[in-house]
């Protein structure tokens, strides 16, 4: 039996309906993506949210207004915090475990938030939690989840705002024979590396795109984008990226 899950990632929802963010309305992109998924891809186990969900919030509605446009759907979301994100906020409206147990498989979602930074840390606490969690027998495979990238991806402005004890984390998971990926956001483009068989993989926004390789802040012309994650009973992983009709499939792995 295979699982399939929706990874959507950096919506940064509006406050109020027709904010722009980089000339997006952010809303707008999310409904969309949703649309395009459930229309074409539709049947998931799991909806994962991999931060940022809100732009800039100033009040818990934006993540209330959020919620209830993805309610409709009737999948089992999680959500886990951004930078840009007011977690206590969030996580009223919003189901934030630690663990998610599937069958044949266990979804490991971590808070890298750093409050008021845009760069992301494990705090000793965290990594000392999912040391525990990794030493437990488990009858199936391991998917981590987190906002940050613990790696960077050759893009000067980008690279300061990484997960500043990233090497931690991929030696933890680099330990655990369980472990089969790990999954992020947080970098608004595609990415997808191999560190000693974990697989590391970053998706788009479901907005805007940043300029792969850039030494500045620049943004890409590619549009919004969402990840079909299929996990296999043995441990297989299938990633597939869809950019928003665009009618282009990318990173297919």
């Amino acid at each position: 039996m295979k699982l399939r899950l929706l990874h959507l990632t950096d919506i940064h929802f509006p406050n109020t309906p027709g904010e722009l963010l980089y000339g997006v309305d952010t809303e707008q992109t999310c409904q969309a993506v949703l649309t395009q998924a459930f229309i074409h891809h539709g049947g998931f186990d799991l909806l994962l949210i991999t931060g940022d969900l809100a732009a800039d919030p100033k009040s818990p509605e934006v993540y209330r207004r959020l919620a209830a446009c993805l309610a409709v759907y009737g999948v089992d979301t999680v959500a886990l915090p951004g930078n840009h994100d007011h977690y206590p906020w969030l996580a009223t409206h919003f189901h934030c475990p630690s663990v998610v147990n599937l069958p044949g498989w266990q979804v490991l979602c971590l808070n890298s938030q750093i409050p008021g930074e845009p760069g992301g840390a494990l705090s000793e606490m965290e990594l000392a939690w999912l040391e525990q969690q990794l030493a437990e027998p488990l009858d199936g495979y391991r998917l981590l989840c987190l906002h940050h990238s613990p790696l960077p991806l050759g893009s000067a402005w980008l690279d300061t705002m990484t997960l500043t004890n990233g090497e931690a984390l991929l030696a933890l998971a680099q330990r655990s024979a369980s472990v089969r990926a790990l999954l992020h956001g947080h970098v608004h483009q595609a990415a997808e590396h191999s560190v000693d068989g974990v697989s590391v993989i970053a998706t788009p926004s479901t907005c805007a795109q940043f300029l792969p390789g850039s030494e500045t802040f620049a943004l890409d012309d590619k549009p919004p984008a969402y990840r079909i994650i299929e996990l296999g009973p043995a441990g297989q992983i299938h990633s597939q990226l869809y950019w928003l009709d665009s009618g282009r499939v990318f990173n297919k792995a």
